[in-house]
């Protein structure tokens, strides 16, 4: 919108509170929930800490300190404060919600968020128990009773802005107030309050997303909100889960735009108006798939949750580190909230926490989720804007005011001037009768036929003429002449008397006349100029309004083209679904494999390493018999070469030997005597036991020869 002014900045970062479910009787067989309460509320119950270790927490505090046991550990959480098992609906309100309501009074952007997981009570919080959702008499509208004690923060987010701004009161015309409900079902965004509206679409706009096509109802008493609750109510998705009778399936988002103008009878180009916004969120419930039950319906439901919600956290996430990609067009909740989470509203975030044990895991991840809101910072400001339509509109009408009161004076000078010319008509008429009866008197006198007359007026008023009787034609004459000097004289009086009025009337009438043109001359003159300064205004607002509805209709062709094609990958995705199930249940299947044969391993992970100190102190045993071993062949090692060396030698020894052998042999069969003989024969024995010891030498050295030839190939080729 033309000329936006911002002011008052506020900057402070996201308000987020923790709310404690107790447990309930209803909770062991929530599918047969009967529309009991979901908090208990006791009179008289006091905030403060809570030691005693229920579904996880630890210990609270009211400060905002929560203290949780996450896997054996114990993890403390800060938050802006802490709301245990006996906070008042009232308390809750006063805490999360009353800031925010007044400064979206003031002209600020709010949002207020439930996050939880199904069943928490994150619609009790925002509405109120099930009892008070439940369709209402026309007796209790009539009565607008407003607040009762288990009421939530709609309600009493509505009673609060009208007793601050009183809309329908005596600021009405200056203080509007519309109310808008709808839901995010699966990705697709659905008019509550009209259901067969199909025509929503997200539009942004210098940076503001709308959701333009939304029904906007103005708001005159609380009593009409209630209604509006109601008949949205009855539209809104629900189903019965395992976790929650009555669970959400379906992000509900109240919005509430209040418009403010300036108080005053003083109109300029200057006039701004202040236009705020109230987000009121009840999220959906995140939950495990095992907690859904095998439909069909309520999977696909379960996913476009997770989906949405994981969207909105991984937005935390980079909203909190400060990231320059913040990553809006993941879903289309997070586009719907853009406008709150990126920091031009002041923000509470209510988490809703179960105290059940088996909870743990989703309290963990809830308050995860909230640690880093906590991070988001919020810079909100108030806006303004030069409110050209109700310039233009009251200009004109003060223009047809003026117009108005300008052709009566019109109709006023022209009825002056009638009288001013039918008054010197008259004048002229009585100065020619005048003439008249003077050109017959002085006929008369002179054919000497006047008779003297008397003229009087009676006592009632009638003008009476006497003729005298007798007297000659001298006093005649003379009476005539008195008579004429007379007439003459007083006609000429009344001329002057008449002229003096008459020049009197008109300078009266020129005067009073010049005043009217003047005062209605600056006041056209005025209004001229506001006028085309909002003729310039709003041609701008209609060129842009052109533009829009342009981009609106290239909207709505990509969005057909998108549904379409999001209709296709929606047929394609059902017919893979069963697949994508089957491997999945075969995948978790492999995973309590691995997990056994992970605890298995875990199990003989001692008796592996009572093998392996074995295995290496074998090792460290069977280098050092290498290295003896090692040390021993490099002593005993002998070169080919020289063991063929030695090898002939031994064979020309053997064959020399062999050769002196047959010699003897021969020398004995040709015999001899005597002590000769007996001397060769003791010579021969000598020499054939040298021969044989000789033999046995050689074959020793033969086999020792062969052992290190066979152990030193054996140890080339190992190298």
């Amino acid at each position: 919108m033309p000329n936006q002014e911002t002011t008052d900045e506020l900057n402070e970062s996201f308000r987020v509170f923790c709310r404690l479910r107790p447990n309930q009787p209803e909770d062991e067989s929530p599918a047969h929930h009967t529309g009991s309460d979901t908090f208990l509320t006791p009179a008289g119950a006091e905030e403060g800490g809570n030691s005693s270790e229920r579904g996880g927490f630890v210990n609270t505090t009211a400060a905002g300190t929560v203290a949780f046991r996450c896997k054996h550990k114990v993890k403390e959480f800060r938050f802006t404060g802490v709301l245990d098992e006996s906070s008042t609906q009232d308390a809750t309100f006063r805490r999360v919600a009353l800031p925010v309501v007044d400064a979206v009074c003031k002209g600020y952007n709010g949002a207020i968020l439930a996050y939880g997981q199904t069943g928490s009570g994150k619609t009790h919080s925002m509405r109120g128990p099930p009892s008070l959702l439940s369709p209402r008499p026309d007796d209790r509208y009539a009565q607008g009773q407003g607040i009762e004690e288990e009421s939530g923060i709609v309600p009493r987010t509505i009673n609060r802005i009208f007793e601050l701004l009183n809309p329908g009161g005596e600021n009405n015309g200056t203080v509007k107030l519309y109310f808008s409900y709808c839901q995010l079902y699966c990705e697709v965004l659905e008019d509550l309050l009209e259901p067969g509206n199909d025509n929503l679409v997200l539009k942004e706009t210098d940076g503001q997303v709308r959701i333009e096509g939304l029904t906007q109802v103005p708001i005159r008493r609380p009593s009409d909100v209630t209604k509006l609750c109601d008949r949205g109510d009855r539209n809104r998705t629900t189903a019965s889960t395992l976790m929650n009778a009555t669970s959400s399936r379906s992000h509900a988002i109240v919005v509430i735009r209040i418009e403010q103008s300036e108080t005053g009878a003083v109109l300029s180009a200057n006039s701004e108006k202040t236009c705020s916004t109230l987000f009121l969120v009840d999220l959906a419930g995140s939950e495990r798939a095992k907690n859904v039950g095998s439909a069909y319906q309520r999977f696909e439901e379960l996913k476009s949750i997770n989906l949405s919600l994981s969207a909105l956290g991984n937005c935390i996430s980079a909203l909190a580190s400060q990231r320059r990609h913040i990553p809006y067009r993941d879903s289309k909740l997070t586009r719907v909230l853009q406008q709150s989470l990126g920091g031009n509203a002041r923000t509470s975030v209510i988490v809703c926490c179960h105290t059940k044990d088996e909870c743990q895991s989703e309290s963990q991840s809830t308050l995860e989720f909230a640690a880093r809101a906590m991070q988001v910072p919020v810079k909100a400001f108030i806006t303004r804007y030069v409110d050209y339509e109700r310039l233009w509109r009251e200009t004109q009408a003060a223009l047809d005011k003026k117009g108005d009161e300008l052709a009566k004076a019109k109709i006023t000078i022209a009825a002056l001037e009638d009288d001013n010319e039918r008054l010197v008509q008259e004048g002229v008429a009585l100065a020619d009768e005048a003439n008249t009866w003077r050109l017959q008197l002085e006929s008369e006198r002179r054919m000497g036929k006047t008779t003297p007359r008397v003229t009087y007026t009676d006592d009632n008023g009638n003008t009476v003429v006497v003729e005298e009787k007798g007297g000659g034609d001298g006093v005649s004459a003379k009476i005539m002449e008195e008579r004429e000097a007379l007439f003459q004289g007083e006609r000429e009086r009344m001329m002057d008397t008449f002229r003096i009025e008459v020049d009197k009337l008109r300078e009266q009438h020129q005067k009073s006349l010049q005043r009217v043109r003047d005062k209605y001359d600056d006041r056209i003159k005025s209004y001229k100029q506001n006028a085309t300064a909002a003729n310039s205004g709003w041609s701008s607002v209609e060129y842009d309004l052109t533009k829009e509805r342009e981009s609106h209709l290239d909207t709505l062709s990509q969005l057909s083209a998108a549904q379409e094609r999001a209709h296709k990958a929606e047929v394609e995705v059902s017919g893979r679904l069963g697949v994508v199930l089957e491997e999945l249940s075969e995948a978790r299947s492999k995973i309590a494999e691995y997990q056994s044969e992970n605890l298995n391993m875990q199990r003989s992970s001692e008796s592996s390493t009572k093998l392996a100190t074995e295995l290496a102190a074998r090792v460290e045993a069977l280098e050092a018999s290498k290295s003896e071993e090692k040390s021993v062949i490099e002593a005993e090692y002998v070169h080919k070469s020289q063991v063929e060396a030695m090898q002939r030698l031994f064979e020309d020894t053997i064959d020399r030997l062999g050769k002196r052998v047959e010699e003897l042999e021969t020398q004995l069969e040709l015999g001899g005597g005597g002590r000769r003989d007996d001397d060769k024969r003791t010579k021969n024995d000598r020499e054939k036991r040298l021969s044989r010891q000789s033999l046995e030498m050689l074959a020793n050295m033969e086999t020792d020869f062969k052992r290190r030839s066979s152990f030193s190939s054996s140890r080339s080729a190992s190298r």
